[in-house]
């Protein structure tokens, strides 16, 4: 795994954008997906929304890594934990893109045997560098 350092942070990198879609759709499926869509508001059913918001942070938790647990073990909400997460992998922070382009150019044809993969490859790269807002679309 990746590391950079932010803000004095080590972060570890991971595909975020696609384990928050999975998570999303997960949380969605679950039945407690808006606890990471918005904060409570008065108008909701505190035991009911107390529950769906343990239960996000609770699958939230069972699939990120002990490094990532560090960054947000603080935080009592799936809603502030998604933010966090948004803020930390999807920022325009420096470092991150410096990862970004660094992944870019790592990516060389004589390192993959195949072809489709090498593409694949060179093209979730060149998408992570987009979304960091380096190159025009």
């Amino acid at each position: 795994m990746a590391y950079v350092k932010m803000d004095d942070v080590v972060i570890p990198v991971f595909d975020y954008r696609n384990w928050k879609k999975c998570m999303l759709k997960f949380l969605q499926y679950k039945k407690c997906k808006l606890v990471v869509d918005r904060s409570k508001s008065a108008g909701d059913s505190s035991a009911e929304w107390d529950e769906m918001d343990i239960k996000a942070v609770n699958y939230i938790y069972s699939a990120i890594n002990n490094k990532q647990l560090k960054y947000i073990d603080a935080l009592d909400t799936a809603y502030e934990i998604i933010k966090k997460f948004d803020k930390m992998y999807l920022g325009e922070s420096t470092a991150l893109q410096i990862v970004c382009r660094n992944n870019v150019d790592a990516v060389k044809l004589k390192n993959y045997t195949d072809v489709t993969i090498f593409f694949d490859e060179f093209k979730k790269a060149v998408n992570d560098l987009k979304a960091m807002k380096l190159t025009e679309n």
